[in-house]
């Protein structure tokens, strides 16, 4: 989804933080591509947005400098959980102040109610099983508590990553929050794109402008009637109402 080579620093992902060398999907700053780094910063950026003075769940940390990045914006604490025990260890060494646990994102070792926030970034189309993702989230939360949470939108991206297992439109992540007991409050995008160079494109400058936003990582929105659409969805939620 980017506009030309993002180089890759000579790098042993594996025995850095436990990837192989081929698997972009677990980052951390400083051995990635920079436009990889700042898309996936941007992301924790705008979850961040949301955490002050509040305990925190930080699902799928990997290497923690998310985690690190939610305590600056004024997280009163932040719970890191990742199944991966090298990606763990690299943030316990690189990142201090979160509390990291190695757990399963389908079976979160938390009591009931007991997080006032959580943040789930590119994690449910990783998982054989989003809707079980979502219930424990939902079972974790307090009432009222937040969700952010972002997911590719696969109307753009084709579900064409290896490493994904289920992307999903707009419309069914919604489905499915509701389903699982939570109220979208919230709906932004990340890297957008103009569905077809037509119509709008003939307004002058209008082209050079459409390739400008579709360079930058903030998360943002866009009005809709201007075709645009995003690479990837960031949805933010509320816990309330049964589960199931």
């Amino acid at each position: 989804m980017r506009d030309g080579p993002d180089p890759m620093p000579e790098v042993n992902r594996l025995e850095v933080f436990g990837e192989t060398p081929a698997a972009t999907e677990r980052i951390a700053p400083g051995y990635c591509g920079a436009d990889m780094e700042a898309e996936h910063v941007a992301r924790y950026r705008w979850a961040a947005a949301a955490v002050r003075g509040q305990g925190v769940l930080d699902v799928a940390c990997g290497t923690g400098y998310g985690s690190a990045l939610l305590l600056r914006a004024g997280a009163r604490s932040v719970c890191s959980l990742d199944v991966s025990a090298a990606a763990l260890a690299f943030g316990r060494a690189r990142y201090a102040g979160p509390a990291y646990a190695r757990a399963d994102a389908l079976d979160i070792p938390l009591r009931a109610g007991s997080v006032d926030a959580a943040v789930s970034l590119e994690t449910i189309e990783h998982l054989i099983d989003a809707r079980r993702f979502l219930v424990e989230l939902r079972r974790v939360l307090r009432p009222g508590g937040t969700l952010r949470l972002s997911s590719p939108n696969v109307v753009v991206t084709g579900n064409a990553n290896p490493y994904h297992v289920d992307e999903m439109t707009l419309d069914e992540l919604q489905a499915l929050l509701r389903a699982t007991g939570f109220r979208v409050t919230g709906v932004w995008g990340q890297c957008w794109r103009l569905r077809a160079r037509r119509g709008i494109w003939r307004v002058k400058g209008f082209g050079r402008l459409a390739h400008e936003l579709s360079r930058r990582r903030h998360v943002w929105n866009l009005p809709g009637r201007l075709g645009f659409r995003p690479a990837y969805w960031c949805v933010s939620a509320i816990a309330g109402g049964p589960s199931g």
